[in-house]
């Protein structure tokens, strides 16, 4: 997975002592399930702000994609990969798939239910704390993008830190 765009960061809203920085991460994914460690740029982020408490959320923009926090450790990955193809297998009749059913104008579009209901499981976004200045993950948690419906030229997911003071 490679990072297509270099992100800006803004400050979207300050006012009555609150302010909302934002930044969006772009991606472009290569295999049908794939992981992007997202903790990196949450690290880098939160140092360009110079927010020291606060709230930093980061979610995808995308129905057949998730975030997540768990350990970064190749074997559990795959675990979760296994896991996932197991309870929710990509070929199955899934009524998101039935043209009679799922009416679209899109004659190009993805049979892709099982993303869909992978994403469902999984969720769309996650809230972390800021203390001193520094992202509050356990020893072995690390922020995860899982792409579900790949490979995908771009994938987007946005990061937004919420802080009363800088």
């Amino acid at each position: 997975m490679s990072v297509l765009l270099s992100a800006m960061s803004d400050v979207i809203l300050e006012k009555s002592q609150q302010t909302f920085f934002r930044e969006l991460v772009h991606l472009e994914t290569e295999d049908s399930i794939q992981f992007f460690d997202l903790t990196p740029y949450i690290h880098d982020f939160i140092s360009r702000t110079g927010v020291k408490q606060g709230l930093v959320l980061a979610r995808t923009f995308h129905t057949t994609t998730a975030v997540c926090v768990n350990e970064k450790e190749p074997g559990l990955l795959y675990d979760l990969i296994r896991l996932l193809k197991n309870i929710i297998p990509d070929k199955h009749e899934y009524y998101h798939d039935d043209p009679n059913i799922h009416k679209t104008e899109d004659p190009n579009e993805r049979q892709n239910g099982f993303a869909h209901l992978r994403a469902l499981l999984l969720g769309s976004d996650v809230t972390l704390s800021i203390v001193d200045g520094k992202l509050t993950l356990g020893k072995w948690q690390s922020v995860f993008f899982l792409e579900l419906d790949g490979p995908r030229e771009k994938r987007t997911v946005e990061l937004v830190i919420m802080t009363s003071a800088k």
